[in-house]
């Protein structure tokens, strides 16, 4: 993919609230607050944590303060924002043509 085109890929793609929502549900539970609800979704879609290392890393490089935020809340309630394994492996691929070098954490 060309500069410019990652640029506008880039522009174009954003977390939903929902799914930057649940990545810090995630992000607290494997932080020690233990398996909670993004985790045994995750679980019950036979998804390992591999998959939010993809939607971490976006998150770090492209929402502010994402890290604090993460550790520290305050959380919106829990919502499992895809319907199903193939929704939310469809939007990991999404984020992974921006930045390739994240086909490493395949398979999830």
């Amino acid at each position: 993919m060309l500069a410019t085109q990652k640029t506008k890929a880039t522009q174009q793609f954003a977390l939903t609230p929902a799914e930057l929502s649940f990545v810090y549900h995630y992000g607290r539970e494997t932080a020690g607050a233990g398996v909670g609800t993004a985790v045994t979704w995750l679980r019950e879609h036979r998804l390992s944590g591999r998959i939010m290392d993809v939607f971490q890393y976006w998150g770090e490089r492209h929402v502010e303060d994402f890290i604090h935020k993460s550790l520290f809340g305050p959380y919106p309630p829990f919502e499992a924002p895809w319907q199903s394994r193939d929704e939310i492996v469809a939007r990991a691929h999404e984020i992974m043509e921006i930045h390739p070098n994240l086909r490493e954490y395949e398979p999830f």
